[in-house]
């Protein structure tokens, strides 16, 4: 009996090959470990990934496949943070605590905002309610970097672009982070951003999962 065609031919543009899926999983694992994402943002984070390998959002399989491997990286990361310290965490909560100071002091603070700085940069101001002096954030690529070791980098500025507003924002930044203990490099000017020294990026999952 002759072979079927896709048996020679090779799997279809569309198909959800085992490197497909793999490819995708190394996202999704990477999206995990930052603690960062809930479920509902890693299956749309999901979406965005298969399109990357060709695969159209209205495959049939691909909600069921994204949600697979969502869950299976998830009980994952749950059995891995539940072995975490309480002092693997400080780092972080340090991070968390000088951004919720910012916003209290007039600064829209954001963490892991969009995924490129030209995204942020674009989305930034829009969330400023009007009376806030500039803004600070990392965004996803930034998080991803200080992940995996290479410390943090925080952009920030003023709301009306004036450069000695963005330096006092600057100025405020650096001041709360040395009040938490965080060593933070900047050379004081409104282009430069400011870097927190590598740390231990220890975030647990959202709870509302």
């Amino acid at each position: 009996m002759a072979s079927a065609i896709t048996a020679t031919t090779g799997p279809g543009p569309e198909e959800l090959t085992p490197d497909v899926l793999e490819n995708v999983r190394d996202r999704l694992k990477a999206n995990v470990k930052t603690g960062c994402y809930t479920k509902a943002e890693l299956l749309e984070n999901a979406i965005h990934y298969f399109s990357y390998e060709k695969i159209p959002s209205d495959h049939p399989d691909i909600k069921r496949e994204s949600e697979r491997l969502i869950d299976t990286l998830w009980a994952k990361q749950l059995r891995r943070q539940a072995k975490w310290s309480e002092a693997k965490l400080e780092d972080y909560a340090k991070i968390e605590q000088v951004f919720r100071n910012l916003n209290e002091k007039g600064i829209v603070a954001r963490k892991n905002f969009y995924y490129t700085q030209q995204q942020a940069d674009f989305h930034i101001r829009k969330e400023a309610t009007g009376n806030e002096q500039g803004f600070a954030y990392w965004h996803g690529q930034d998080t991803e970097k200080a992940l995996d070791g290479f410390g943090l980098v925080i952009r920030f500025g003023a709301l009306d672009f004036d450069d000695e507003g963005s330096k006092r924002v600057g100025e405020i930044v650096c001041e709360e982070l040395r009040a938490v203990g965080l060593p933070a490099l900047w050379n004081g000017t409104a282009m430069q951003a400011i870097y927190v020294r590598p740390f231990v990026w220890r975030k647990k999952l959202p709870v509302d999962e």
